[in-house]
């Protein structure tokens, strides 16, 4: 099959000049660039650029395009098109429409990993609530990090279940180590289950905000998974209000953790207050933004 030779950085800047027109940023452009070109080549960044040519033939040169025309035209996600992202040590499948994992979720889930640890979390047989779970990348990741505890993540979208349990098949979590179920938050648990820790990525965005997203955001991804009423604040208030009902009364843990637009920290930190939470803490991503809110339930 006839190639066609590049210099890889000739390659990289055409790439990144065709998708400019919908990307607000170089920098983004650049490194979506270096994406597109390693997933058609299956060559990873490192050896592209150790290689400094490279020779598409007319498969690769199709699939090039027809990514770019669908970012471009059709103001789709790249992880879509992908199918795929790294997540902590896990490789999550994506698609329409279930919401896309952000790094800023991967940045506290691995701060709880940490924190957990650290308490010698795994020590012994403990259970673990994750709501709104999409994808599944934090019930996962979770999972994956304390083999001998069990992990119930949740989500009202039966297509988010069922992507879910794929991701857990593809990664190779122990099916005794998490259980999968569709549910409006706490709505379909058994009566009678209990857990050391809750954590939520919930759908927080407000109708101001949610007006000014991304294009490709509004275009790809599940409105149900990102927007709430009140300011954002429905799905949270719902979480806070009911969590404390479902912690384990023998657990020296009861921590809920709950990912926030930067803008809610105050009130949502309230909320935690009131509701008899202590050490309660607000988490700031990688830009410096505060992200996530816990807090330790007294009874």
């Amino acid at each position: 099959m006839q190639k066609n030779l590049y210099q890889i950085s000739s390659l990289i800047k055409r790439i990144e000049e065709q998708l400019r027109p919908v990307y607000p940023h170089a920098s983004i452009a650049t490194q979506d660039a270096w994406i597109i070109l390693s997933f058609v080549t299956k060559t990873s960044k490192a050896s592209l650029v150790a290689q400094k040519n490279s020779a598409l033939d007319i498969i690769q040169e199709a699939a090039l395009e027809k990514i770019i025309n669908a970012i471009v035209v059709q103001q789709m996600p790249l992880s879509y098109l992908i199918g795929s992202m790294p997540f902590l040590n896990l490789s999550i499948t994506v698609r329409p429409s279930t919401l896309i994992p952000r790094p800023e979720t991967e940045y506290w889930c691995e701060q709880l990993i940490t924190s957990l640890t650290n308490k010698d979390f795994g020590a012994s047989k403990r259970t673990l609530l994750d709501l709104c779970t999409g994808s599944g990348c934090i019930g996962l990741s979770l999972a994956k990090a304390f083999p001998q505890c069990m992990v119930t993540a949740v989500d009202i979208a039966p297509e988010a279940c069922a992507l879910a349990q794929e991701n857990a098949q593809n990664n190779l979590i122990n099916q005794t180590n998490i259980t999968i179920l569709e549910s409006d938050l706490f709505t379909e648990l058994t009566p009678g289950t209990f857990f050391d820790v809750i954590v939520a990525n919930p759908p927080y965005i407000s109708q101001e905000a949610y007006d000014i997203l991304d294009p490709s955001v509004k275009a790809w991804e599940d409105k149900k998974a990102l927007y709430a009423d009140d300011n954002g604040l429905t799905c949270i208030k719902n979480i806070i209000t009911q969590a404390p009902f479902y912690f384990s009364s023998s657990s020296q843990f009861r921590e809920l953790w709950i990912e926030i637009s930067h803008e809610q920290a105050d009130a949502v930190t309230q909320l935690f207050l009131k509701r008899g939470f202590d050490n309660v803490r607000t988490l700031q991503d990688l830009a410096g933004k505060n992200r996530l809110v816990s807090g330790a339930f007294t009874l």
